[in-house]
C-alpha cells in the first residue's frame, strides 16, 4: 500500500494546479477508497499517466466531461467548442499535477505522455499487482471527480 505521506502530495499538486491554472478550489470529499483491477472508473473523462523509475505505476484523474470543460476554459481563458481541445487540456492538467508530486517526491522519476479517454464504461487498468486508491474530491462550485494513485516505491 502507498504511503500517505506521498497520496498527501498529489493532493496538495493537485490544490496548488486547480487553484493557480484554473482559478478555482478543490477540496476532499471524503475517505479514501480502492477500486480494484477490473473496474471501471466512475466519471465519463479520464487522464491517465504512467511514471517510472522511483515510483512506478499510474495516475489517473476521473471526473465529467463538463467539468473537465469548465477547468480547461478556465485555464485558457477562452471558451470551448469541441472535445479535442478539452481533452489536449485536460491531458496537460494532469500533466502539471502528476509535474507537481513528482518535484515533491524528489529525483529519480520519470513521466510518460498522458493519455485521454472519453465516455462511459472506460477500460482503464493499473498493473494486475496494484489496486487504484481513489481519492474523491470536489470543486465545490461545479462538482465532484477522482484522483486515482496506483504506484508503489521501487527498491534502487
Amino acid at each position: 500500500m502507498i504511503k500517505s505521506e506521498y497520496i498527501n502530495l498529489f493532493i496538495e499538486a493537485a490544490e496548488d494546479t486547480f487553484k493557480t491554472m484554473c482559478h478555482v478550489g478543490i477540496v476532499r470529499d471524503g475517505s479514501l477508497f480502492t477500486r480494484t483491477w477490473g473496474t471501471n472508473p466512475v466519471y465519463d473523462m479520464t487522464g491517465c499517466l504512467r511514471i517510472s523509475g522511483r515510483f512506478t505505476g499510474s495516475i489517473l484523474i476521473n471526473m465529467n466531461k463538463d467539468i473537465a470543460q469548465k477547468a480547461v476554459e478556465n485555464f485558457l481563458g477562452e471558451a470551448i467548442k469541441d472535445d479535442a481541445t478539452t481533452a489536449d487540456g485536460f491531458g496537460e492538467l494532469l500533466n502539471m499535477i502528476v509535474g507537481g508530486a513528482s518535484a515533491r517526491l524528489g529525483n529519480g522519476i520519470r513521466i510518460a505522455l498522458p493519455t485521454v479517454s472519453m465516455g462511459q464504461d472506460q477500460q482503464i487498468h493499473s498493473l494486475k499487482q496494484y489496486a487504484w486508491l481513489v481519492i474523491p474530491m470536489e470543486i465545490p462550485e461545479w462538482g465532484k471527480f477522482n484522483i486515482e494513485v496506483a504506484i508503489r516505491e521501487m527498491d534502487i
